[in-house]
C-alpha cells in the first residue's frame, strides 16, 4: 500500500514539475505581480507570484505550493516542507522514474518545433493581453493520428520576461543525473519560439485567466519557521498532496 501510494506521490508530482516547466513559456514584469492560471481541462486554477527571478511561488490551494529560491525549490504542503531535489535524487533510482523517463520521451516526439507550427490570421485576448494564434500539427507517433494543438503567442515584454526567469528555474534543477531526454525536451521547446515571445495559452494544458502588478510581501517568499526540510514527504502528508496534485496528471 505504502509502495503503491509513494508511486503515486512520484507521478503526479513529476507532473506539478512539468506545470512549473511549461509555465518557462508564460508571463511577468520587474515589479512584483500575480498571474492566475487555468488549467480548462482538470476544472482547476493555479496561481504564480513573481518577486523577482531568484523567488517564486506557485501556489495550487493555499497550504500547497512550490517556492523557488533562487537555485532551491521546495514544494510545502502545510506544516510539511520537501526538499526538490534531495527528493528527486531519492527516487532516481525507482523503475517508476526509468517509467516516466520513457513517457517524457513519447512526449517530446508530440512537441510542436519551428517546423510543425505555423501562424494564422486569428488573434486571442487571455488576461488583457492580446497575442496572436498558432497551430502546430505533429502526428503521434504510437496512432499515426494528426494532432493539432492551439498556441496563443505574445510578445508582450511581462510575459517575455517571466519566461526567461521560469527557463532559468528549469535549468537550475538539471544536474548530472538528469537524463538526455529531459534535456532535450526542454531544449526543443526553448527553440520552438524565440527569447523575445511568450505563451498565453497552450492549447487546452494552460492559459492565463488574469495578470496583474502589485507590491508583494518578501516574506510570503521565505520558507515557513521552526520546520524541517526533509527530502521524502512523510507518509502522513501522502493523502493531502495526492489529493492537491491528482488533477495536475497531462496523460
Amino acid at each position: 500500500m505504502l509502495s503503491s501510494e509513494r508511486t503515486t506521490l512520484h507521478q503526479k508530482f513529476y507532473s506539478l514539475l512539468l506545470f512549473s516547466f511549461l509555465l518557462a513559456f508564460a508571463p511577468l514584469t520587474s515589479a512584483g505581480l500575480i498571474g492566475v492560471y487555468e488549467l480548462p481541462n482538470k476544472d482547476m486554477q493555479m496561481t504564480l507570484e513573481y518577486l523577482d527571478d531568484e523567488n517564486i511561488r506557485i501556489q495550487v490551494e493555499e497550504d500547497f505550493y512550490l517556492l523557488i529560491n533562487g537555485s532551491k525549490m521546495y514544494m510545502v504542503n502545510g506544516k510539511s516542507i520537501t526538499d526538490v531535489k534531495k527528493f528527486r535524487e531519492k527516487v532516481r533510482s525507482w523503475k517508476i522514474t526509468k517509467f516516466l523517463q520513457n513517457r517524457a520521451q513519447k512526449r517530446m516526439q508530440k512537441m510542436p518545433t519551428n517546423k510543425s507550427i505555423s501562424v494564422t490570421d486569428r488573434t486571442e485576448t487571455l488576461g488583457g493581453i492580446t497575442g496572436t494564434v498558432w497551430e502546430s500539427r505533429v502526428t503521434d507517433p504510437d496512432t499515426q493520428i494528426e494532432e493539432i494543438k492551439e498556441i496563443v503567442v505574445t510578445d508582450d515584454s511581462r510575459m517575455v520576461k517571466l519566461k526567461l526567469a521560469m527557463r532559468n528555474v528549469s535549468r537550475a534543477q538539471e544536474n548530472e543525473h538528469t537524463p538526455e531526454n529531459i534535456k532535450k525536451m526542454r531544449s526543443k521547446m526553448e527553440s520552438t519560439f524565440g527569447d523575445d515571445v511568450a505563451i498565453l495559452r497552450y492549447d487546452n494544458r494552460f492559459m492565463l485567466k488574469s495578470i496583474k502588478e502589485i507590491e508583494l510581501d518578501p516574506r510570503k517568499f521565505l520558507l515557513p519557521k521552526n520546520m524541517d526540510v526533509k527530502s521524502m514527504p512523510s507518509f502522513s502528508d501522502l493523502a493531502n498532496i495526492l489529493q492537491l496534485v491528482a488533477s495536475l496528471s497531462t496523460d
